[in-house]
């Protein structure tokens, strides 16, 4: 008994831990953005995607800067409208996503045009798609609401923003491993709780030349937006920073 206690004790020690992967927004055609190799159809779910822009998820925190991005979104309307799609650096092969076990967090700083524009909704959709992007492997979260419903802060007040929660722990909904090559592919929008504001806008702060947002709504400090996967993702490369005038030698 106490060899087979110790063997196990033994396997516990060397058993990988478990750690969540934590991946950030980078600014669109900033000079730390990193155009998307792919251009996924969008996902099925969004009422209205003419203003989608298509960039990739960071693997790490570095110099994107942060910038406001906007969305003026279908007058009169409480339709859920994408405003960006972003792609994963391709995963390797063996990352495990189960339904109802693996989670999904997520913080972004966010505003509205007016306060009467009525945007409380940060909607997303999560999904593994192929390396090329045609196909889905499998969607892990739906197009919906899975944080609070705290109204977007409007300009006037929180001119760069404040805290959204998007996510806040939801389980996935598909249960699927990963193969060498496949993305995570996570679109971004809004939706507006009534039919209030003929013109209203929603703003996403993208970009992670900052301290991660903390995960709260009320924090308007300058913040990187960041998504969060309860499960270890290991990645055929990384997103490669931008690098500064080349250094010539002289003789």
């Amino acid at each position: 008994m106490r060899r087979l206690l110790a063997l196990l004790a033994c396997l516990a020690a060397v058993s990988p831990a478990v750690a969540a992967t934590r991946m950030y927004f980078i600014e669109p055609g900033s000079n730390g953005g990193v155009a998307s190799p792919i251009s996924p159809t969008v996902d099925a779910g969004w009422e209205a995607s003419d203003e989608n822009a298509r960039t990739m998820l960071n693997t790490s925190r570095y110099q994107s800067p942060l910038s406001m991005s906007t969305c003026t979104m279908v007058a009169n309307s409480a339709n859920e409208e994408v405003r960006n799609q972003f792609a994963s650096p391709r995963m390797a092969a063996g990352a495990v996503f189960t339904s109802a076990s693996t989670t999904v967090t997520m913080q972004l700083m966010t505003r509205e045009s007016n306060a009467d524009d009525n945007i409380d909704n940060c909607i997303i959709g999560v999904r593994v798609v192929s390396e090329d992007g045609a196909t889905v492997r499998a969607t892990l979260l739906a197009v919906a609401n899975y944080g609070l419903t705290t109204e977007f802060c409007d300009q006037a007040t929180c001119s760069t923003g404040r805290n959204k929660t998007c996510a806040d722990g939801d389980t996935v909904t598909a249960t699927y491993t990963t193969v060498d090559g496949d993305r995570l592919l996570v679109e971004v929008g809004a939706q507006t709780s009534t039919a209030a504001s003929t013109t209203p806008v929603a703003g996403f702060r993208w970009g992670e030349a900052s301290a991660d947002c903390a995960v709260n709504e009320t924090a308007t400090g300058a913040c990187s937006g960041w998504i969060e996967f309860s499960n270890t993702i290991t990645f055929l490369e990384a997103i490669i920073p931008p690098r500064g005038p080349r250094l010539t030698r002289s003789n």
